[in-house]
């Protein structure tokens, strides 16, 4: 399912509007209908894509990473049926209307909130990315058409704004009053951050993590002009940053491979050497796999050389095999 207007691709997509004060970003939709994507695997590789594309065309463009607070359980119902009854999906109102009109369960690290919730996508319901994209869509598009020289790159409540950074810390503020006003999504202005190649970031308020002048909420500390950042789970930016990043989470991710080979049998279950392998082979490679997807060869292939020895390294003491040292 998608959230977007006519000719919607899938995965993810950028939220953009025609002008002609300014070229059109190649990655940029030819139209200037906003698009807004969440629902399948690529998604997340789309938009890091299109991020970092845009960013290599344009090293002088700004990336601001907005933060709301507890997006989906805070959305407003009622912007969720308005939107609803606006768009192709209208003859769904008696299903939505049915889960969405009385109050509903909440809860919190498998506790039970004592209040029930009376705003945002009901917990565990297989349509809420849907209904949230369709919520927050128009608010894209309104900040797109506003803002022409910009470009809105969404995955859910996930949103990047690139361009001039002045322009794209305007179009941010624009995001974040216009999302409040009309669907109730509070931004956490404290958790916003920006990046650039090279770009002036004077004009981008001191709030934002990166912009100069910026200080650590704790220790009051000036925080300087970021390296780079994590977009959509996807590192970007100069390439002694990303190695580092890169180096550093692959590190953790084979942390517990020792443990996993130590991994026996228990009384009457006898299906240790099943649990290893599976847990080896969904869990150890599919972050691994985007990242390998995402980020340039030439800044991840020592780290990932380094994992897959890692790797071996376990299934070899899962098999009991001698060890390649």
């Amino acid at each position: 399912m998608t959230g977007g207007g006519p000719g919607d691709g899938g995965g993810a997509g950028t939220a953009d509007s025609d002008g002609d004060a300014s070229p059109s970003p190649p990655l940029a939709p030819p139209d200037p209908t906003a698009l807004q994507f969440g629902f399948s695997s690529a998604g997340t590789e789309m938009a890091a894509r299109t991020i970092s594309t845009l960013l290599e065309l344009n090293p002088d463009w700004a990336a601001l990473k907005n933060d709301f607070s507890n997006a989906f359980n805070t959305v407003s119902r009622r912007r969720i049926v308005e939107c609803l009854m606006e768009s192709p999906f209208a003859h769904l109102e008696s299903a939505v209307r049915c889960m969405y009109e009385l109050p509903s369960a909440l809860y919190w690290e498998g506790e039970l909130f004592r209040r029930a919730s009376e705003t945002g996508c009901v917990q565990g319901c297989p349509l809420s990315p849907f209904l949230f994209a369709l919520a927050f869509h128009p608010t894209l598009r309104q900040v797109a058409r506003d803002f022409p020289d910009c470009v809105l790159v969404g995955f859910l409540d996930d949103v990047t704004v690139l361009g001039p950074p002045a322009r794209a810390a305007a179009a941010l503020a624009r995001l974040q009053t216009l999302a409040f006003e009309q669907c109730s999504l509070a931004s956490a202005p404290t958790k916003c951050a920006v990046y650039s190649p090279s770009g002036d970031l004077s004009a981008v308020p001191a709030t934002i993590c990166g912009a100069p002048g910026h200080r650590d909420l704790e220790t009051g500390e000036l925080t300087g002009r970021l390296g780079g950042m994590v977009f959509v789970g996807a590192p970007l930016g100069d390439d002694d940053w990303v190695r580092a990043h890169i180096s550093a989470h692959f590190t953790e991710l084979a942390r517990p491979f020792a443990t996993l080979a130590r991994l026996e049998d228990h009384g009457r279950l006898q299906t240790a050497a099943q649990a290893r392998m599976l847990l080896l082979r969904f869990c150890a490679t599919p972050q691994i796999n985007f990242w390998l997807r995402c980020v340039r060869p030439d800044l991840i292939r020592e780290a990932a050389t380094d994992y897959d020895a890692a790797v071996a390294e376990c299934l070899r003491s899962m098999l009991h095999a001698p060890s390649a040292s």
